[in-house]
């Protein structure tokens, strides 16, 4: 489970999947969720605000 969580998180995709010996410390499975809940309702990025942050820095290279 441990490399498909890493796959999900690298990628952004916020699917946690425990196994049976990880849901017996209830408390651990709750703190990994509780990082997932705490990055609600901030800022995704996206390709063009992406985009406007590197034109920003080419802008800075170029003066």
């Amino acid at each position: 489970m441990g490399k498909r969580n890493e796959y999900f998180s690298k990628f952004g995709i916020s699917t946690i999947t425990f196994t049976d010996e990880e849901l017996k410390d209830v408390d651990s499975c709750f703190s990994v969720i509780a990082k997932y809940l705490s990055e609600r309702g901030v800022e995704k990025k996206n390709l063009s605000n992406s985009i406007s942050n590197i034109n920003g820095l080419f802008d800075e290279l170029s003066l």
